[in-house]
């Protein structure tokens, strides 16, 4: 657990998560490294580059998926693939917040919405938002805020729209709500 060693392990992963956004454009991602890195990361004792890196392997494997079903009607097996790496992000999310990793659970949190959006459970999707905001409040991060509202509010949006609560009137009304919290992060 040197401070050189962690410096690399820091860089390493560094440089994997810039690989992952590059390689979701090309379409080749390796979630094997990112593993390899958790591994490396928790024999050294860091537990929070650990997780980080599991969870960008689970980020690369939702990536994998989502160009897999480009289109297609969300079939057994992908739904089924979607809820083992939405478990596991939840796992991953519970962890960080147990040993107090707060500024990275905000982006696990926000793929983990994603994934639950992707699958239309968007009753869990505003309960993990809502998670993510009490948390970016508790670090006072007005940017990161900003954004939860303005998540939240599509949220509402998609909920009301799956459970048929609300007339076009008032799902034309919180859409428009929507874009001003996005834009102008009322």
């Amino acid at each position: 657990g040197s401070p050189t060693l962690t410096a690399r392990l820091r860089l390493r992963i560094g440089i994997e998560q810039l690989n992952l956004e590059r390689a979701s454009v090309a379409g080749s991602v390796s979630q094997d490294r990112f593993m390899r890195l958790a591994a490396d990361a928790e024999s050294l004792g860091h537990q929070d580059l650990a997780l980080r890196a599991r969870f960008n392997a689970v980020r690369g494997n939702y990536l994998v998926l989502f160009e897999a079903q480009s289109g297609q009607p969300l079939s057994s097996s992908m739904l089924e693939g979607y809820q083992v790496l939405i478990d596991e992000a939840v796992e991953i999310a519970d962890q960080q917040i147990d040993i107090g990793v707060l500024y990275d659970v905000s982006e696990t949190l926000a793929t983990l919405s994603t994934m639950q959006n992707r699958v239309s459970d968007y009753k869990a999707s505003k309960a993990t938002l809502l998670r993510s905001l009490e948390i970016e409040q508790s670090l006072r991060r007005p940017a990161r805020m900003m954004s939860s509202h303005a998540n939240l509010a599509y949220a509402n949006v998609a909920w009301a729209k799956q459970s048929d609560l609300a007339d076009d009137e008032r799902l034309d009304e919180a859409e428009m709500r929507a874009l001003i919290d996005r834009l102008f992060g009322c």
